[in-house]
């Protein structure tokens, strides 16, 4: 199954967002609807199932965040995505994630993107999300990890066929 991330539409993309969280956190992911969502896509709260793996897995406060690029070629590292701009897609929801831990709302923050992650961006990016918010950061966006992960669990391509 070849799954092209930039066709999706924003809605199909979360679909596929809040499937996975639902396979790494655990059956009480509790997704949210379209519009204003204050820095969140879906929640979480207890013990994950799988994340980062089922041995040791992470507890507390969960909120995943899709965001979805029409650009085939679109990179974490761009400017408009992870720059220091006003403008750029990061600093906008910065505010957001933090307010999410000072009330008490948010321990980990899980940011999927179907955009390319080099090991050089990836750092960087989530020490500026802990740094500038509180929050422990997890991102799951290379784009063969993507793929990699769907093939593994048959499961989730059948949910995502529904």
């Amino acid at each position: 199954m070849r799954i092209d991330y930039h066709d999706l539409s924003e809605m199909d993309f979360e679909r596929i967002v809040v499937a996975i969280c639902a396979e790494i956190l655990g059956s009480g992911v509790v997704p949210f609807c379209s519009g204003p969502d204050g820095s969140r896509d879906a929640r979480f709260e207890g013990t994950a199932a799988d994340l980062p793996h089922s041995v040791d897995p992470y507890r507390g406060k969960f909120i995943a965040q899709a965001k979805h690029s029409e650009n085939p070629v679109a990179k974490y590292s761009d400017t408009d995505f992870s720059g220091r701009a006003q403008s750029s897609v990061l600093t906008k929801e910065i505010p957001g994630i933090k307010r999410l831990v000072v009330i008490g709302e948010l321990d980990y923050y899980l940011l999927f993107s179907n955009r390319r992650m080099s090991g050089v961006a990836e750092g960087p990016i989530r020490l500026r999300i802990t740094a500038e918010t509180g929050a422990k950061s997890w991102s799951c966006s290379e784009l063969s990890g993507w793929i990699f992960f769907l093939r593994s669990i048959p499961k989730l391509l059948r949910r995502l066929d529904s």
